[in-house]
């Protein structure tokens, strides 16, 4: 006597289609979900050649600038960012060093450092006037005699700005640089 089989031959085949149909739409969800996570962990972020181009932009900026282009202002731009640095990994920056001078300024120390420090937050928050950083103040340093700091940042572009305030000439001392990044 020949055992009649539990399925026939129609159920098997659907049943087969039933799993390469769950098989599939799984691999499916696999490879969508791979895309996903692929496309998440590619930097969205700028690249070195526009962070170079934003701080090309700032160079010719300061030397532009209606205060810091007057004679008085002894511009002098000591590092341009044309050539890249090695962060390691594969990652490079650029790097923007310049000194300016506000000029002879009447008063105490003090008021002449945050008339300095006012002058360039001003200049460098201002898109108008060409930078547009987001300018972070510290009021601890307010009534420092030695000096002052000024961080700028342009996130969006991977750039950060370093401004030292002095009593003595010369009063700005300017560094902007990249963020490491791939070339």
């Amino acid at each position: 006597m020949v055992a009649e089989p539990l399925l026939g031959e129609d159920s098997v085949d659907a049943i087969v289609e039933i799993r390469q149909g769950r098989d599939g739409m799984r691999a499916r969800h696999v490879l969508a979900a791979a895309f996903i996570l692929a496309v998440m962990s590619c930097s969205s972020g700028p690249t070195l050649e526009q962070a170079v181009a934003e701080l090309q932009k700032d160079a010719r900026t300061l030397e532009s600038d209606r205060l810091l282009s007057k004679p008085a202002s002894q511009l002098r731009i000591l590092e341009r960012p044309d050539k890249d640095i090695s962060c390691g990994e594969g990652r490079f920056k650029r790097v923007l060093v310049a000194t300016a001078d506000a000029g002879p300024s009447s008063g105490s120390v003090d008021s002449r450092l945050d008339r300095a420090q006012r002058v360039m937050e001003t200049t460098l928050a201002q898109p108008d006037l060409g930078f547009g950083y987001d300018v972070q103040s510290d009021p601890q340093q307010v009534d420092s005699s030695t000096g002052r700091v000024i961080r700028a940042t342009k996130e969006e572009i991977g750039l950060t700005m370093i401004v030292e305030v002095h009593p003595e000439s010369p009063t700005w001392r300017l560094r902007a640089e990249t963020s490491c990044l791939p070339r």
